[in-house]
């Protein structure tokens, strides 16, 4: 059954499923959508949950023991199961149907991951699964959809825009929602109920670039390693959680990875992976310096890292990042300097 991020509230509120999919490439609204799924599940005593990262070499009998951990005054557990690439390999896609087929009781599951490609959509473990979850597509927004989510947020802001500082937020923000909540947040505490102008928006939007989460994305695709050093380290002054830096990061990389999939120049193949026209030279000028296995080994790389922070096992993810961020500059021919938080901890 397929469900709009918008109406996911309404069928909570309804009754729970027992599988969800969450598969897109906008950031704000997976992560939202599986915090409502969190919320709903806990009211009804799911609150025992399992967090699971199916990169490179993932046990997937590990998910088989999950519901041996669950406390006895849980009435059932909740497991989020992240596909990293959104291709599960042939363990997880076998693993995935039988599931469907036969449901732990007591377990309500999530999957999720980025956009799920065509030929992922026509596999045998994608059609079992959108069979029988509550499948909800997050891809990035733009034209009357994008305004309508601006709208909503506003109302849930309280925050008041005149119609040329909103037409002027939603080119800004186009294709990163984060950044647009962030600001109408920041707006809303500002200047109350008091309609805020294209001018006070233009002066707010230009002392908070510097402190944004995707103006390092472009300075990293840019190539510009030092612009992305200082932003990275105004990010961890403002105590931003380094896991949204770690999403927005491989989000790039995947989109790095599709492109290099694409015929060279090819524009409207682009934009149907959501990168607008504005962003799309970035991309090229990346792949001209990046090969298909240094993005592949960035794609391992920031797999590793997310798993490491939703784990707790990272202690220096900062570092981490930095390092990530080095990945994205100047060619190398083999593996690049890379220290692990077992080295530094030493």
């Amino acid at each position: 059954m397929q469900c709009y991020p918008e109406q996911l509230q309404a069928k909570l509120a309804q009754r729970l499923q027992p599988i969800y999919m969450i598969f897109g490439d906008e950031p704000l609204q997976k992560h939202e959508a599986i915090a409502e799924i969190r919320k709903a599940a806990a009211k009804l005593g799911f609150d025992n949950g399992q967090r699971f990262v199916a990169g490179n070499g993932f046990d997937w009998q590990q998910l088989n023991a999950a519901g041996a951990t669950m406390s006895l005054f849980s009435q059932g557990e909740l497991i989020e199961l992240e596909l990293p690439t959104a291709a599960p390999g042939r363990d997880g896609g076998q693993w995935l149907q039988q599931y469907v087929s036969q449901p732990t009781p007591d377990q309500i599951l999530i999957v999720h991951g980025p956009r799920l490609a065509k030929d992922k959509q026509k596999a045998k473990w994608c059609q079992a699964l959108q069979s029988a979850a509550l499948s909800i597509t997050v891809n990035p927004l733009s034209g009357q959809q994008l305004q309508r989510w601006l709208e909503g947020r506003c109302q849930r802001h309280q925050a008041v825009l005149q119609p040329a500082a909103k037409l002027f937020l939603m080119e800004q923000c186009e294709g990163n929602l984060l950044a647009a909540d962030q600001e109408l947040q920041k707006l809303a505490l500002l200047y109350g109920n008091t309609p805020v102008s294209l001018e006070q928006l233009q002066v707010s939007l230009g002392n908070h670039a510097r402190h944004n989460v995707f103006q390092l994305s472009d300075a990293l695709l840019a190539n510009d390693l030092p612009r992305c050093l200082k932003i990275l380290d105004s990010l961890q002054g403002e105590g931003l959680e380094p896991v949204i830096i770690s999403w927005a990061l491989s989000k790039e990389v995947l989109l790095l990875q599709k492109v290099a999939e694409l015929p060279s120049g090819d524009s409207r193949g682009m934009m149907r992976l959501g990168i607008w026209q504005q962003r799309q030279p970035l991309f090229q000028q990346a792949l001209k310096r990046l090969s298909a296995e240094q993005i592949r080994q960035m794609v391992n790389r920031c797999a590793e890292l997310d798993q490491g922070l939703k784990g707790g096992t990272i202690q220096h993810p900062w570092t981490w990042l930095a390092h990530l961020c080095l990945m994205f500059s100047q060619p190398w021919q083999q593996e690049p300097l890379f220290i692990s938080d077992a080295e530094l901890a030493q």
